[in-house]
């Protein structure tokens, strides 16, 4: 292995023994009064730029592909019930 994926496998496990705290648990827009009522295309666009707009940026050394990851992220299904739900 090369000297740059030794520094990232370090890395990785280190972060994986620490606690932190995921962006985006208990935090949706999609319960908001103004939102509920409008179609779903529109309730996961205005999702989706909250995110865009919100989420912290983390790009380490020696990365090549960068992100986050988040924990409540709609393909976990966190929020997705909420999403569906149209009140009226």
């Amino acid at each position: 292995m090369s000297e740059r994926i030794h520094r990232i496998k370090k890395r990785l496990f280190e972060d994986f023994s620490q606690k932190k705290e995921w962006w985006g648990i208990g935090s949706s827009i999609l319960t908001d009064e103004n939102i509920v009522s409008e179609p779903l295309v529109v309730r996961k666009a205005l999702a989706t730029a909250y995110v865009l707009e919100n989420m912290p940026i983390s790009i380490r050394d020696d990365e090549l592909i960068v992100g986050n990851q988040v924990m409540g992220q709609l393909n976990l299904g966190e929020h997705s019930r909420d999403m569906l739900r149209k009140k009226n």
